[in-house]
Formats: C-alpha cells, structure tokens, sequence
C-alpha cells in the first residue's frame, strides 16, 4: 500500500474524527452484499476512493452535505394494516 497523509473526517454535527478505512470498506461491502463483487475487487475500489480524496489542510476542509434526507422514523416501522 502507498503510505498517505491522515484525514480527519468532519461529521454534520461538526465532530472530527479520523479516517477510517475499514469503515468505507464494511459499508461497500453491505451495499454490494447481494451482488457478485470478489473481495480484492472492493479492496481496490476502497484504495482508489481513499486516493481520490483530497489531501487538504484542515483549516481547508470543509464538511460535505448530507447526500438524502434520513428517513423518517414512521417510515421504518411496517404498517399494521
């Protein structure tokens, strides 16, 4: 692996904690759960992603908005119908 720079990841609420690379990694891999993606394939995907960010100072960083909406909690709960 190529040794890169810490990132700080900036939460919406304002929190910055570290980068973390098994986290991205856990998340494609249940997004992709159903799908056939071989494992090394989603290693290369999380190496490439981790590259693309940019290696900004933090007094450049600034938080990325939310992509959607949280869902609504009425919306989780199954209708008793």
């Amino acid at each position: 692996r190529v040794q890169l720079r810490e990132i700080t990841v900036i939460k919406t609420d304002g929190r910055r904690v570290p980068f973390d690379r098994e986290k991205l990694a856990r998340s494609i891999r249940v997004a992709l759960r159903k799908r056939p993606v071989e494992e090394d394939r989603i290693e290369r995907l999380v190496m490439e992603l981790r590259k693309a960010i940019p290696e900004e100072s933090q007094a450049d960083a600034t938080p990325v908005p939310r992509m959607s909406p949280p869902v609504p909690k009425a919306r989780l709960t199954p209708s008793r119908r």
